[in-house]
């Protein structure tokens, strides 16, 4: 059964908690995008990093892989990702929450 939470005790468990909330979940996201990204040589995969509040690849074919081209179909492995975006936060939020 859910757990109900006051709008106060979610406020302090997100000023308590931000930072690290944020770290994970770009953490999450760049493990989606990295499994998603297709392989051949592995450069694209090994080129995502974290930079201050974005994930950024500077592999500079990785534009096509994300949005395709008239002769391949887009892979949109940061789109995707960003669509489960909601589903990362509960899931970072929650893991945290048991580690109360």
């Amino acid at each position: 059964m859910a757990k109900r939470i006051r709008a106060i005790d979610a406020a302090d468990f997100l000023d308590d908690h931000l930072d690290h909330v944020i770290k994970d979940v770009q953490k999450e996201q760049l493990k989606r995008i990295k499994k998603k990204t297709p392989v051949a040589s592995g450069r694209a995969r090994r080129g995502w990093r974290i930079k201050g509040h974005d994930i950024i690849n500077k592999v500079s074919y990785v534009k096509f892989l994300e949005f395709g081209t008239r002769y391949m179909r887009p892979i949109a492995m940061v789109k995707t990702t960003a669509l489960e975006t909601e589903a990362i936060v509960k899931k970072v939020v929650a893991k945290i929450g048991d580690n109360k």
